[in-house]
């Protein structure tokens, strides 16, 4: 199952009846059957779908209820915060989600060199949920992570961040520039790829008015764009 959703979520096909098949299926008592590793991906596979799947996200949350006392590394728990996030936490215990966010606080406190050894892709997935998670909830341990990651990444420079959106494949990018280009006021706007638009995020493209006015940002739609 874990590798079907995997495979769905990579090239962005939405099979709802599969996945509603897929979650009736579960046994939710089996969670000692599923290693933390396991368990993770199918969180982030399920959140890269942006398809809450109740039974299955009980599964995730009674496998990390019982694992809650290992060590977990921070890339994984940032995937996974980010990956709760894309579901706009629906279906996700509240207390599961505060003891993610409790477990990159506590493991900042256990390791002294922990801010230096910080990817950037960890950084920026954690400041987008900690966002949002504390646009939903007053969560102090989620106010100090978005406050904290946020530092990491302005460290970095916008040019550098991790972007959580892939770019659209380069060949429908050009049909959608020669679109553009094909339109009356094409003349008035340069076409600029992948402007920073904020942490972590990306327009495709960006609209940028010759002489004065406001630039457009454009979102393209198609084949494995979530």
């Amino acid at each position: 199952s874990v590798a079907i959703l995997a495979a769905h979520a990579k090239f962005q096909v939405h099979d709802l009846e599969l996945f509603e098949l897929i979650d009736r299926s579960v046994d939710v008592a089996k969670t000692n059957s599923h290693g933390p590793a396991l368990i993770g991906r199918l969180l982030r596979a399920i959140g890269s779908l942006g398809t809450p799947l109740p039974s299955l996200l009980r599964l995730v949350a009674a496998s990390m209820s019982s694992q809650k006392d290992r060590h977990r590394p921070l890339p994984g728990l940032a995937s996974d915060l980010l990956a709760c996030a894309l579901l706009d936490f629906q279906q996700i215990p509240e207390d599961m989600t505060q003891r993610l966010f409790r477990s990159v606080r506590e493991l900042y406190d256990s390791e002294t060199h922990f801010e230096t050894a910080v990817g950037n892709k960890p950084a920026v997935e954690l400041t987008a949920a900690a966002r949002a998670w504390s646009d939903k909830v007053h969560d102090d341990n989620a106010v100090w992570v978005a406050d904290w990651a946020s530092e990491v990444t302005s460290k970095l420079g916008s040019s550098k961040q991790h972007v959580l959106e892939p770019a659209p494949p380069a060949g429908l990018l050009r049909e959608v520039i020669a679109s553009l280009r094909r339109f009356p006021l094409s003349a008035d706007f340069e076409i600029s790829i992948g402007q920073p638009k904020g942490t972590g995020f990306c327009s495709d493209l960006t609209l940028l008015p010759v002489s004065d006015g406001t630039p457009l940002a454009l979102e393209v739609d198609g084949p494995q764009r979530s």
